[in-house]
């Protein structure tokens, strides 16, 4: 049984290398990957950022002079922009890598 397992082990990398698997993200260095992964974040993350900056507004005409609310509706804006500022300043430092490395992204 031992010896069994032993040749199963040694001959499986040529099993293993017969197989062909393309490459599913179509990116071609580490480069490519990143700007791609940034893509889909933009893709995702700008118009979320429309959304919750309504969702903002709505929460300033709807606190009717709550401070409470007028905090929450001034927090969900800060923290929409930020995470906006970190969308746009991610995609700026993946572009100022890849052009630092001679990369094109």
């Amino acid at each position: 049984m031992r010896y069994l397992f032993f040749t199963i082990f040694l001959f499986l990398p040529i099993f293993v290398s017969a197989l062909v698997i393309d490459d599913p993200l179509g990116g071609a260095t580490v480069w490519d990957l990143l700007d791609r992964i940034i893509d889909v974040l933009f893709t995702i993350g700008l118009p979320l950022a429309g959304v919750m900056v309504l969702w903002s507004a709505l929460q300033f005409l709807t606190s009717a002079g709550n401070p409470q609310r007028i905090q929450s509706a001034k927090n969900t804006l800060v923290w929409t922009l930020v995470g906006f500022v970190i969308l746009l300043l991610a995609k700026g430092i993946v572009q100022a890598i890849c052009r630092f490395f001679g990369a094109s992204c």
